[in-house]
């Protein structure tokens, strides 16, 4: 037989061989996104965290150059299962090439090994029962616009769907201490934890009205030397020991066809640390109305504080979740506010990121705005204003200030816009301090260009 035969024979055999068995092909699916910004900025400086100790007077205009990349795929073998894994590049330009680093790689060369993983989890429906389950490294956010958490975490979520009502229960890692040291006694893997477990319920009383109530505890091990590899001004913010228990309850609803309410009351009671008491509060009211060609919104935003006290007394402050190896690393937000300079912005960049307020805690906040898009136009201006909940001794307030923001943009293709963002804040004399003389800080302002792309 001729090898062009043998080939023939062999590819027929093949099809009709794929053809017998069952469908078992992957449907490749990608997205993502691109975006570019430019900054002109007396406040943003590249580096991330909490503003209010890079004010100064007469701090210098800087002007920077960073962008982001985030590619999904997901490998969907059906409906009912995918394996779903997220990607993300960070850098500035000019930062480091030739080297390796998150947040890095966009100087002269390149060539930077920078790539880290947001997510990778299995995604799938239980079969026979209305259960979809996402299990490994997700995204996750409370049902309070992650004012608590909203983060990357390893866990499980499994969520049913009834008629009318969805519940979910939910377990995350948050930190899984091995060691201390090359010295200290070891800890076996489950030993040194802090995790989150999660209960959540969502009701649809009617197509105009939902509600939802939630639990989540914190759970931290008691271990003295798993303290001592947490730093110490973390382990009193939610850091190992703690025994934290939050509630909440939360409602939507439309009204007539021009208006959406919605607010949330949450409440925490436990243990920051082995006999250190917390009893802290938050709450949130907000409302959408269609005006005119666009849409306004107004929020207001409360999280329970308290004035400075020793670190290991008992405390009112809302203790939203953080990284537990920096006081400052924010793992919770409020993007609602829209804010540029007062509190994170969605659009922000790992590592640059920087806010007035970079955790929510210890705050009394107002927001109004207004949305506007008219075909391939689209711009919004906002304002608003955040005090502190308790005044804190020496201050000669608990006002912060007032920022006012505004962008205008293109959509130049259906996938691609441009646009440019500008933000300022009149500080409030919570940055003065009583007896001092007049610090004399300078108003923080940005101003941006942003490229974005989403696929």
């Amino acid at each position: 037989m001729s090898f062009k035969k043998i080939l023939a024979v062999v590819a027929v055999t093949g099809l009709v061989t794929a053809m017998a068995l069952p469908a078992m092909a992957l449907e490749n699916e990608f997205h993502g996104m691109f975006r570019l910004r430019g900054f002109v900025s007396n406040f943003d400086n590249g580096n991330g965290g909490t503003g209010a100790s890079s004010l100064a007077d007469g701090a210098k205009t800087t002007n920077y150059y960073e962008q982001r990349a985030r590619l999904m795929y997901s490998a969907k073998a059906s409906d009912d299962l995918k394996l779903v894994t997220h990607f993300e590049i960070d850098s500035r330009w000019g930062d480091s090439s030739y080297n390796q680093g998150r947040n890095t790689g966009g100087a002269l060369g390149a060539d930077q090994i920078n790539l880290e993983t947001k997510s990778v989890y299995l995604d799938f429906n239980v079969p026979a029962v209305p259960v979809n389950v996402k299990a490994g490294m997700q995204p996750f956010i409370d049902s309070y616009k992650g004012i608590f958490v909203n983060a990357d975490a390893a866990g499980a979520l499994a969520a049913a769907k009834f008629t009318s009502a969805t519940v979910s229960l939910g377990y995350f890692r948050f930190d899984d201490v091995r060691s201390v040291s090359n010295t200290a006694p070891t800890f076996y893997a489950g030993k040194g934890t802090r995790d989150l477990y999660v209960l959540d319920a969502k009701l649809n009383v009617s197509a105009d009205l939902k509600l939802g109530a939630s639990y989540y505890l914190l759970d931290g091990t008691e271990s003295a030397q798993v303290n001592n590899l947490i730093s110490s001004a973390a382990i009193g913010l939610n850091g190992a020991n703690t025994k934290l228990h939050t509630a909440g309850v939360n409602a939507e609803a439309k009204i007539g066809t021009d208006v959406v309410v919605d607010a949330f009351l949450l409440g925490q009671i436990g243990e920051l640390r082995k006999g250190q008491q917390v009893l802290a509060y938050a709450g949130q009211a907000a409302a959408k109305v269609k005006a005119g060609p666009g849409t306004a919104r107004v929020a207001f935003l409360y999280a329970s504080g308290e004035q400075s006290k020793n670190a290991n007394d008992d405390t009112s402050a809302f203790q939203p979740v953080r990284n537990a190896t920096s006081a400052s690393s924010s793992e919770n937000s409020f993007y609602p506010a829209e804010m540029l300079i007062l509190l994170r912005n969605k659009a922000a960049t790992s590592g640059t990121d920087k806010a007035i307020l970079y955790n929510i805690s210890n705050l009394i906040g107002g927001f109004v705005g207004y949305d506007l898009t008219i075909d391939k136009f689209f711009a919004s201006a906002n304002a608003g204003f955040a005090a502190l909940d308790k005044d804190q001794i020496g201050l000669e307030s608990n006002y912060l200030g007032t920022e006012v923001n505004a962008e205008v943009g293109y959509k130049l293709y259906e996938n691609l816009s441009a646009s440019l963002q500008g933000g300022y804040m009149i500080l409030g004399d919570a940055f003065k301090v009583k007896g001092a003389a007049d610090p004399k800080f300078d108003n923080p302002y940005t101003s941006r260009v942003v490229l974005s792309y989403t696929f």
